[in-house]
């Protein structure tokens, strides 16, 4: 009925009618919850953490408050405290492996500098723990492919993302990060086909057929690399990277004072470009003023 009011009458109703139930049943949880999930899908996420936390002190055992305060605490960036709930709400329910599976996430997610190589290994861990108790629970063995691309452990990335194909064939995320692991490897014929796969089964991304294109140009297949390009265009003719990767076919071909256009073009659409310096250097190198 909450939710009812919220799409009738709007969000404020809703809100309104959840704390007036939980005021006239205190001892009901389930109104607690709803509330907590209200503001968890209203991005009110420190309100949400708040009725959460309120109902884990009440019902310490109560696995949906838990996974839920998990949850929130993982959108607020508290990373030990998410992690510390997934694991309470994995004790409570062992058989249940997605508090498990959330949590190598959220490891793989803020694997960086020097604690990064751990944190993919304990993500490896939950993630044959996963694997072992439910093989089926989705992009389990996409996540272990993340992972041991991080890694470096290439031919066991690859093995995990073949198993990932076998049991979802139509999901262009396990073709894309195939193409990066080839990518890695320096095997840039299989990187492209990998990506022209994923082409296939998401037509309408700008970012595949540019992606397609630098293993492309980087197997000497230059016009096969600007064909894929001229296709980003057409998607989305102001996607910056088409003309930094057109810079680099350009050069590649000895057109300099086109490679020089292209680059500008880039740094034009994308002013604050990560690899500014290196792209201005390359303008530099051919004779262009950055």
């Amino acid at each position: 009925y909450a939710k009812l009011l919220g799409a009738t009458e709007g969000p404020v109703r809703e809100e309104a009618y959840l704390k007036n139930m939980i005021k006239t049943f205190p001892y009901t949880m389930d109104y607690r919850l709803a509330l907590a999930e209200f503001y968890k899908l209203n991005e009110k996420f420190t309100e949400s953490a708040a009725v959460y936390e309120e109902l884990v002190a009440i019902d310490p055992r109560n696995k949906k408050a838990n996974f839920g305060l998990a949850e929130t605490y993982r959108v607020l960036n508290k990373v030990d405290q998410a992690q510390k709930f997934y694991n309470i709400t994995s004790t409570l329910d062992p058989s249940d492996v997605e508090p498990l599976f959330s949590n190598a996430k959220l490891l793989i997610e803020t694997a960086s500098g020097r604690e990064a190589r751990a944190k993919n290994y304990q993500a490896l861990t939950k993630l044959e723990l996963v694997k072992k108790i439910n093989p089926d629970f989705p992009k389990v063995s996409f996540t272990m492919a993340r992972c041991y691309l991080e890694l470096g452990d290439y031919d066991k990335a690859l093995e995990m993302i073949a198993d990932e194909k076998k049991r979802n064939p139509s999901i262009a995320d396990s073709y894309i990060l195939a193409a990066e692991i080839y990518y890695r490897r320096a095997q840039f014929k299989e990187c492209a086909t990998e990506n022209s796969q994923a082409i296939k089964l998401r037509p309408s991304s700008a970012e595949l057929y540019v992606k397609a294109s630098v293993c492309y140009r980087n197997s000497d297949s230059l016009d096969i690399a600007e064909d894929m390009l001229e296709m980003a265009k057409e998607k989305e003719s102001g996607y910056a990277e088409i003309y930094r990767e057109l810079g680099y076919i350009n050069d590649k071909k000895g057109q300099r004072r086109e490679a020089i256009t292209n680059f500008e073009k880039y740094l034009v659409l994308s002013p604050n470009a990560l690899d500014r310096d290196d792209v201005n250097k390359e303008i530099t190198r051919l004779g262009g003023t950055p």
